[in-house]
This record gives structure tokens, sequence and C-alpha cells, in this order.
């Protein structure tokens, strides 16, 4: 029976994260072009199912949520969303200035909001959350 809840809530929490990459990804397409890296700043806030010991861990969170450096450099995420078909581009961490980017995360609004995919120069920012990275601003 406990095994039962388990797989359930992962599930649930699976399609729960399909939902949400499906959604950023029309926002992405309506915004940007899909050939440029796209950086996920933050984490989900309320995504939580609430099962409390049997809970599964959403990959929009899954180390993401640790640190600033895991919230820029997890694979996971970029993962997910190149096996359901996507094929978007992790940014290069050398390309990347981080002060730059909490401005310019600092002025945008939290997804699914408006504001919250803005295309750059040589990137896209998809804010889904608050974020390690400009917590301390």
């Amino acid at each position: 029976m406990i095994m039962t809840k388990i797989f359930y809530v992962d599930y649930k929490k699976y399609q729960l994260d399909v939902n949400k990459m499906n959604q950023i990804m029309y926002e992405v397409e309506k915004t940007s072009s899909i050939e440029k890296p796209i950086i996920f700043i933050g984490v989900p806030n309320g995504y939580n199912l609430g099962t409390k010991d049997i809970q599964g861990v959403s990959l929009f969170i899954w180390d993401r949520a640790v640190s600033a450096e895991y919230e820029l450099d997890s694979g996971r995420l970029y993962n997910f969303f190149n096996l359901h078909g996507y094929n978007i581009k992790k940014p290069d961490k050398s390309e990347i200035d981080i002060e730059k980017i909490k401005t310019q995360v600092s002025k945008m609004n939290v997804f699914p909001k408006e504001g919250s995919v803005v295309d750059y120069e040589s990137y896209t920012i998809v804010k889904l959350g608050e974020s390690k990275l400009i917590e301390n601003q």
C-alpha cells in the first residue's frame, strides 16, 4: 500500500512538472528564439503536493533550491526538457555575468505572470520564483 502511494505521488509530481514545462515553453516560444540558451532563475513558490513523508520532488526544485551555484548549474531540469523534445540549451557558465543577471531578474515578475520570461541578446531568462542567487540583494 505504501509503495502505491509513493508511485502515485511521484506520478502526480511528474504531471505537474510536465504541465509547468509545457507552459514555460509556450511562453518562451512566444517571446524568444529557442536557439538561445535559457537561464532558469529561482524555484516555484508553493509548488508542493503537501504529502509530508511521501512527497515526490519536482525537478524545478531538486538541487536548485540548495544554493545559487546549483540553481544555475543543475542539469536535471535541462535534461527533463530535452527528454520531452524541447531541445533547450544550457548556458555556458563562463559566459554568464552573474551581476548583470541579478539586475535583470530583479525587474522581472515570477512565472506565470507577464514579464516572467524575458529575451535578452544572448539568452532568455525564465524567473520561476524566489532565488538563492538574488536573495541577498
